[in-house]
Parts: structure tokens; sequence; C-alpha cells
């Protein structure tokens, strides 16, 4: 896990690689936020916009994927 001493001839972490760690860590959260956006923020939609239709007593609109 010393890629970035290996890489650029540096050690900001002093050689122990949680620099590493927490890279893979976050550009793997990232990864998997761009992976299941659709279904995490559309559903939210889904809820509010026919909540919204259900308050104004207008038909409810469905979302194409």
């Amino acid at each position: 896990m010393d890629f970035i001493e290996t890489l650029l001839g540096i050690a900001p972490d002093n050689g122990d690689g949680s620099l590493e760690t927490m890279l893979i860590v976050a550009i793997s959260l990232i990864i998997a936020v761009f992976a299941f956006r659709r279904r995490i923020f559309g559903s939210l939609l889904r809820n509010k916009t026919s909540t919204l239709c259900r308050r104004m007593s207008l038909p409810s609109v469905t979302l194409r994927r």
C-alpha cells in the first residue's frame, strides 16, 4: 500500500500506508454514490413528487428511467 512513496518518492504518512488507504476508501465511496445515485435520489424525488401531486389533487407523475 505504498504506491505514493513508490511513484512520487515522498512519504506524506511516514510510510505507514494510511494515506493510501484513505484514498482508496474515498474513491470507492465516490464510485458507489455515482453507481447508486439514480436509485437513492430517484426514490426521494418520486416520493416528493407524488406527495406534492396528492396535496394539489393532481395526477401522479411517473419518471422515466
